[in-house]
């Protein structure tokens, strides 16, 4: 990957008036800079976005877990409810079966 270090590396070399090529204008020269400025600052932006999307991770990881638990929860609930159902429906066929022998 190159650095912010690097850009600047390039065009300073760019600058630099080699021989056998011929000179880059003043003008390209400052394209470049303003490009690698540009750069510079997307990258910065695109670590910033990357760490915003880990904390996003982070947090719908911790919100699944706790949903997780709630269903876990849900469920026992549920299976209470149908056992209690069950129990009283048991009950109330024996209060009517004492009902009828006592009458």
């Amino acid at each position: 990957m190159v650095t912010p270090e690097d850009d600047a590396g390039i065009v300073a070399l760019l600058r630099v008036n080699i021989p056998y090529a011929a000179p880059l204008s003043l003008l390209a020269a400052d394209r470049i800079e303003a490009q690698a400025a540009e750069i510079v600052r997307l990258r910065a932006a695109i670590k910033s976005q990357a760490s915003a999307v880990r904390t996003l991770q982070a947090n719908e990881q911790t919100e699944i877990n706790i949903l997780r638990a709630k269903r876990h929860e849900w469920h026992i609930a549920i299976s209470s409810l149908d056992s209690e159902r069950e129990a009283n429906a048991l009950l109330t066929a024996e209060i009517e079966r004492l009902r009828e022998v006592s009458e």
